[in-house]
């Protein structure tokens, strides 16, 4: 639950933003939720990829990051090794700078 609530916030920084580079941003959220699919859990409600359209950065090398942090395993759920790092691991890449 923790790393869910860490990616609402991380939307809501990407969202802070601006404008220009939003498509970019949408097909790489969108890329990352299609390898991210795991089992019955839906990222949709965490990564609301439409809502990057108006973020003026590219923060493509976030959802990157998050590929590498949402890994499914076997048993249809995420890897928890790979998640306990991701806000750590990738906050910063969801920031214009």
């Amino acid at each position: 639950m923790k790393k869910l609530i860490s990616a609402v916030t991380l939307t809501v920084l990407a969202l802070a933003c601006g404008n220009s580079a939003g498509s970019n941003n949408v097909t790489a959220c969108k890329n990352f939720l299609a390898q991210a699919s795991c089992g019955s859990t839906d990222l949709t409600t965490q990564f609301n990829c439409d809502s990057y359209q108006n973020t003026n950065c590219d923060i493509s090398a976030y959802f990157d990051c998050a590929s590498t942090h949402f890994v499914c395993t076997d048993a249809g759920t995420y890897d928890p090794n790979k998640q306990s790092t991701f806000g750590a691991d990738c906050a910063s890449k969801a920031q214009c700078q």
